[in-house]
């Protein structure tokens, strides 16, 4: 039943109610050694990171918070 309530979930809606529950959004993190806030999610579902250097993509990796 998860799986196909997940499958009828349009993509927006689903990053967009994953970013209402997410308790690092707009947070400080570290991902794969690289510190910076946890900015926002894009369309493509990756996480946007500010950080010192500016803002970068991230596709995958290890977090800590």
């Amino acid at each position: 039943e998860i799986f196909s309530n997940f499958q009828t979930v349009q993509k927006q809606n689903f990053i967009e109610e994953f970013k209402k529950l997410c308790p690092t959004i707009n947070k400080e993190i570290i991902v794969d050694g690289k510190k910076g806030i946890f900015e926002d999610i894009d369309n493509a579902g990756r996480m946007i990171l500010k950080t010192e250097k500016g803002r970068e993509v991230i596709m995958a990796g290890d977090v800590q918070f």
